[in-house]
């Protein structure tokens, strides 16, 4: 009976690690509805800026873009990294175009923030959807 009773006591020790396991692994990929509530609304809001048609508009939605995926792609890689360190990282989660488009916008991004730069209405409307289409993929 005592080897019997033990290798109960193992079996459920073993069970109670796997479901631990398990639950971390499952919860660990996922974002939370509402903080990809939260984030969907932000996008809204940008779009509503882009459709001002103002400079200083134009410039702050690309910035808060860039600033919305390298928040989401800390939450994914579970990391601090910078959005370009991030861009590196999740390179094998788009089409080449899209990624390539990414590193364009995150450049442009710097030139505004560094260099003061304007943009015109249909570049940030272009890195909207650009911003957007990436920040659904990795949501989902």
């Amino acid at each position: 009976m005592d080897n019997t009773f033990n290798l109960y006591i193992s079996l459920i020790f073993i069970l109670v690690i796997l479901s631990v396991f398990v639950l971390a692994t499952l919860s660990s990929k996922r974002i939370s509805v509402r903080r990809k509530n939260e984030i969907y609304r932000q996008l809204k809001d940008i779009k509503g800026n882009i459709e001002l048609n103002l400079t200083a508009t134009n410039r702050d939605s690309v910035v808060r873009l860039d600033s919305i995926l390298s928040k989401v792609m800390q939450i994914v890689k579970k990391n601090k990294l910078s959005s370009g360190e991030n861009l590196k990282l999740v390179k094998s989660l788009s089409p080449r175009d899209l990624y390539e488009k990414l590193w364009y916008y995150h450049k442009l991004r710097n030139k505004i923030v560094h260099e003061n730069i304007d943009i015109t209405n249909e570049d940030a409307h272009k890195a909207y959807e650009v911003y957007y289409k990436f920040i659904t993929k990795l949501l989902s």
